[in-house]
């Protein structure tokens, strides 16, 4: 395995999370257990016989992100411009090694910080909770 990428736990996971095997072929959580199976939606072949440690969470990258439906929206200020990307109640922002993510009304007085998230599969799992939907991904 990949030494700088962080293998994902089965309780970190939802049945249709977006995860990568050895950060080289996106595939699908399918059943969660003990320990989790996966499925390859491009071969629609399941895939459990792997070593569950191989699987890590997709960056969440700006393309990623307009992947997932949000858009890029670039607001003027004095110094410099902001950017983030937007979607319903969510904004994110990319700060640093990972997305910043807030919740609520889109100007920024009344938006709530969640947390900061490095990989998909999380951003998956706060949009279910919060709204009780899946996000749609094309990835």
């Amino acid at each position: 395995m990949n030494n700088n990428k962080t293998a994902v736990s089965s309780g970190e996971l939802m049945i249709g999370n977006w995860i990568s095997y050895r950060g080289e072929k996106n595939c699908l959580v399918a059943s969660i257990g003990y320990e989790f199976a996966t499925e390859y939606p491009d071969t629609a072949n399941r895939n459990g016989s792997d070593d569950v440690n191989e699987y890590v969470g997709i960056p969440l990258t700006p393309e990623i992100m307009e992947k997932c439906g949000f858009e890029k929206t670039i607001t003027k200020m004095r110094i410099l411009d902001y950017e983030d990307y937007r979607k319903g109640n969510f904004v994110l922002s990319v700060i640093g090694k990972g997305v910043e993510v807030e919740y609520g009304a889109l100007n920024i007085e009344d938006r709530t910080y969640i947390a900061v998230f490095k990989y998909l599969h999380q951003l998956q799992n706060l949009y279910w909770c919060l709204t009780g939907e899946h996000l749609k991904i094309e990835l």
